[in-house]
């Protein structure tokens, strides 16, 4: 059962530690984003979609009121994950991602009524009380194409639902290929799991 505090938490404080929902996800759409990306060893695509996937979130901000994550990924079978500190200005920064290799990333919080122009993205967070007054987090993830010769991008908002059991981090994606020749719509859910 949640605590109180679990449930009374919000966009505004991700902390915690999270695990992927085999359930209410889309297998087929996460292997073809999967695949999008570039990844096809075997071992990390069944560790990245095992209900052992692991995310740790510490969210917080800053004395100038800068929203921060870091973020650290546990995978199955010694797999490694991602590990990483976002500032959320919306600026470009860069990782050396351990399955994707080089990645740009950039992150803000945005009203859900100013993704208008990203109608895939604006999900259910429109209905969402907590997303309404908080708004979301969203995301740009990219290959670097010229550290890494893939082409790919990858749009995000990232937020909290409600369930019966408590709350749980929610994904909207929209991942594209080179020229956009192929896109993939996919949500994925973790449940809270615990304090880190």
């Amino acid at each position: 059962m949640p605590s109180t505090k679990d449930l009374e938490a919000t966009t505004l404080d991700l902390t915690g530690q999270y695990t992927m929902d085999p359930h209410s996800n889309d297998p087929d759409a996460l292997g073809k984003t999967i695949g999008l990306l570039g990844l096809t060893n075997p071992l990390a695509v069944g560790a990245l979609m095992a209900s052992s996937n692991t995310l740790k979130i510490n969210h917080y901000k800053d004395a100038n009121g800068v929203e921060h994550i870091e973020l650290g990924q546990e995978l199955a079978n010694g797999v490694p994950g991602i590990d990483l500190k976002q500032s959320c200005i919306w600026k470009d920064q860069n990782y050396e991602d351990p399955l994707l290799g080089p990645i740009v990333m950039k992150t803000r919080r945005i009203a859900v009524d100013q993704l208008t122009d990203k109608k895939f993205l604006k999900g259910n967070w429109g209905t969402n009380e907590d997303a309404l007054k908080h708004g979301v987090l969203e995301i740009s993830l990219a290959s670097s194409a010229e550290k890494s010769g893939r082409t790919w991008v990858a749009l995000a908002t990232c937020g909290l639902e409600k369930t019966a059991s408590g709350k749980r981090l929610a994904f909207v994606v929209r991942a594209s290929g080179p020229k956009d020749a192929e896109v993939i719509d996919g949500t994925y859910h973790y449940n809270y799991a615990g304090p880190l």
